[in-house]
């Protein structure tokens, strides 16, 4: 039994459930700035490119899907939703390479029965890929006691990818897939055949892929550096606070033993040398004389 599907990743697949008289479809990117497109089931047509799926493994366990009419920087994706009615919330979307996260990273394992059941790194193996009743919605459900009827995916090979573009995988949170070059021939009738290998497995010790590992190291680098910057700052505003609260200090008490303040000087009058001057007591008292007839001064002299 077959532990992982026979895909080719030069090639594009239908992805589809049960009968194959639908597919899933991946649009282009239409919504939040051309950054997020839908996924969902339709009726099967192997000519729609949006129902042609390339499924490159760039792990021992972790693979990108991508529709033809998404683009080549388009990811099948899950997203939390409030409108979401299935427990969890989370349903699949296609997402640009620069907002992909962990979820663009999948797993695909066997049911056992030549089916497939799709998670990702982002809800763990606790959601699969689901394709809900009657609404043709798909959705990350935590329901995955087997059988699960729309959880049994199969892939059909429909025909060669004969686009440069799809020859790597670019995600921001993520590795650039080294994958090798996929180069391209055309035969004398115009059809296209791919002469190597797009297969790019890495971290075959692990069971993440190089995206996850860099996302880890770049975490912890990044907490160690958040610790040693915010101890600098402590560190400087303490030595800063030392430099402007110097304790006050007091002078020896022995250094001012031999100070002394200077004698006060005070002025005074010398009471011994100085000689002191007095109006005598003896001098007589000068009267008028009581008895003296007061002399007046001539009138008008009158000639005869």
């Amino acid at each position: 039994m077959a532990q992982e599907p026979d895909i080719d990743p030069n090639r594009w697949y239908s992805m589809y459930i049960g009968s194959h008289t639908q597919a899933m479809v991946g649009t282009v990117l239409y919504d939040g700035d051309g950054s997020r497109g839908a996924v969902f089931i339709k009726t099967r047509n192997d000519t729609e490119t949006e129902q042609r799926w390339q499924l490159l493994k760039l792990s021992s366990t972790a693979w990108t899907l991508r529709s033809q009419g998404s683009g080549p920087n388009s990811y099948l994706s899950a997203i939390y939703s409030d409108d979401e009615q299935q427990e969890g919330k989370s349903s699949a979307y296609m997402a640009r390479g620069d907002i992909a996260d962990a979820s663009a990273y999948w797993t695909i394992t066997s049911w056992g029965d030549e089916t497939w059941y799709l998670t990702n790194l982002a809800n763990k193996t606790d959601y699969h890929l689901t394709l809900t009743p009657n609404a043709g919605h798909i959705v990350m459900s935590s329901n995955i006691t087997a059988p699960q009827k729309g959880q049994k995916w199969e892939f059909l090979e429909i025909a060669a990818i004969d686009d440069e573009r799809y020859s790597s995988v670019n995600l921001v949170d993520a590795m650039t897939s080294t994958a090798t070059a996929i180069s391209r021939s055309s035969t004398p009738s115009g059809t296209a055949s791919a002469t190597s290998s797009a297969n790019a497995n890495a971290n075959t010790s692990s069971g993440l892929p190089t995206a996850a590992k860099a996302g880890i190291g770049a975490g912890v680098g990044g907490a160690a550096l958040i610790a040693l910057i915010v101890l600098g700052l402590f560190l400087l505003r303490k030595r800063k606070r030392g430099q402007y609260t110097t304790p006050p200090q007091e002078l020896p008490h022995e250094s001012m033993a031999h100070v002394q303040s200077p004698a006060l000087i005070k002025y005074e009058p010398n009471h011994d040398n100085t000689t002191t001057y007095e109006m005598p007591y003896n001098n007589a008292v000068s009267e008028a004389p009581m008895n003296e007839r007061p002399a007046e001064l001539p009138g008008h002299t009158v000639h005869r």
